[in-house]
């Protein structure tokens, strides 16, 4: 309440970011401050920093909306900005920006011929399966580790992904055209072989 030149003025309403209680039998109204809500988008409750607040009022000190952290991407800043400046009102609404991280797949040959040497992408992007590698003598077996279907988070050099191999056998058959006959040889590819005895034909 004021008085000007001998008139009460009694006060109805609140300031910006206050509401206020009207009491029965009394003109000037009870102001408390308007808690206002906070919404955070792009972002799960489980990434978002436990300290950033859901609420605020008129009456808080000036806010800073700290940084989340979501495996695999790298956090670029709130928008349209990641501050609430003191006295401020109203619901406020901050929206989380990524950028994937780039991660990479080396391959070893262990002894074969590689098509591909390497294979970077975005996290979780799609891996395109390279062409089996070539050794000669060989039988390729597949990956190890296997290849994911999508691209993981990999150590600083990379994660490597070595070929696995079987050795191929192969057997010698002989003709003798008639004379003692001799043995069929199986071996491994490279392996030293010693030549049979002669055959005798009568």
């Amino acid at each position: 309440m004021s008085v000007e030149n001998n008139v009460c003025h009694y006060e109805t309403s609140c300031k910006e970011g206050y509401g206020n209680i009207q009491r029965n039998g009394q003109y000037n109204p009870i102001c408390f401050p308007i808690s206002y809500t906070i919404l955070y988008h792009n972002v799960t409750e489980e990434e978002n920093n436990e300290n950033n607040p859901e609420s605020y009022d008129v009456e808080s000190g000036a806010i800073t909306i700290l940084a989340p952290t979501r495996t695999g991407y790298t956090f670029r800043g709130w928008t349209p900005n990641n501050k609430i400046p003191q006295g401020s009102t109203g619901n406020k609404e901050f929206t989380a920006t990524w950028t994937p991280n780039q991660y990479f797949i080396k391959f070893d040959g262990n002894g074969g011929v590689l098509k591909k040497q390497r294979i970077t992408g975005d996290y979780e992007s799609s891996i395109e399966m390279p062409e089996n590698p070539e050794r000669e003598g060989y039988t390729f077996l597949g990956w190890n580790p296997e290849i994911p279907a999508t691209m993981p988070i990999t150590p600083e050099t990379g994660l490597l992904i070595t070929a696995q191999w079987e050795i191929n056998q192969y057997t010698i058959t002989f003709d003798t055209d008639g004379g003692t006959p001799i043995e069929s040889i199986t071996a491994n590819y490279g392996t030293e072989l010693t030549a049979p005895a002669a055959p005798i034909k009568a």
